[in-house]
């Protein structure tokens, strides 16, 4: 099951693995890319110090980031390997941290928002996830999800994880999201672009690959970014699900 395959993870990648997760951002080949993601996540939680939980937050690089924003943040990862590290590195701005099933929780009107931040592809039971989390919010409070969007299981790097550490990588798409979402008990959301794909795409100049090269850059450029914000937030973007 991919959940052993999760809880052993952080052992598997060994003492490099761990040393990279513990410097993510900065330490992944994306780095920009991942700024631009969080900072959006950034934007978009409540004013601090709001209570958040951070769900799947591995080696807990994200929990600290809300901390520092001034959030009462809390992260959980089924991973005791994750925990560890999480509490030995990114403690000292007031983050806590717990070793749990996000499929699982035991919290009941607890949090202002919570945050899935690439790590709900990893759900064996997407609404069971959502579930817990629904229960776990105040009422008026609200869902963060940052994840890969279509294509993400068919990617190379996916594959090579999934046959190495046992873990499950899945397309999760925004239209996936809201549908789990609405059976958890979320009665509204929002789409917003993520500001991470769209730098990606930009600044490595995919589109210029197409017969957008023969258009002056700074319309190519124009171009790119409304197609991006209008159309390609269907397949990749960021959700935040409502609770009444």
């Amino acid at each position: 099951m991919a959940k052993a395959g999760e809880k052993k993870y952080f052992e598997k990648i060994g003492e490099a693995g761990r040393r990279m997760t513990v410097q993510k951002p900065f330490s992944d080949s994306e780095a920009g890319s991942l700024l631009a993601q969080i900072g959006t996540v950034i934007a978009l939680l409540p004013k601090a110090p709001a209570k958040l939980l951070d769900l799947g937050c591995g080696s807990g690089w994200t929990t600290n980031f809300f901390a520092q924003c001034g959030m009462q943040a809390t992260g959980q990862d089924i991973a005791a390997g994750a925990i560890k590290l999480a509490k030995k590195h990114f403690s000292e701005h007031g983050a806590k941290f717990i070793c749990t099933d996000y499929e699982n929780l035991s919290y009941k009107n607890s949090f202002d928002v919570a945050v899935f931040f690439d790590s709900l592809h990893h759900a064996e039971d997407v609404e069971a996830a959502l579930k817990a989390t629904h229960k776990s919010l105040k009422p008026g409070g609200k869902l963060i999800v940052s994840e890969p969007g279509k294509g993400h299981a068919k990617s190379p790097h996916s594959i090579a994880a999934m046959e190495e550490y046992g873990v499950l990588e899945q397309d999760m798409p925004p239209s996936l999201i809201i549908m789990h979402g609405r059976a958890a008990g979320f009665t509204s959301w929002r789409v917003y672009p993520d500001i991470g794909f769209i730098q990606r795409a930009l600044v490595k100049d995919q589109f210029n690959r197409s017969i957008l090269k023969y258009i002056p850059g700074s319309i190519t450029r124009y171009l790119a970014v409304q197609y991006l914000l209008l159309f390609k937030r269907s397949f990749q973007g960021i959700v935040v699900l409502y609770k009444d």
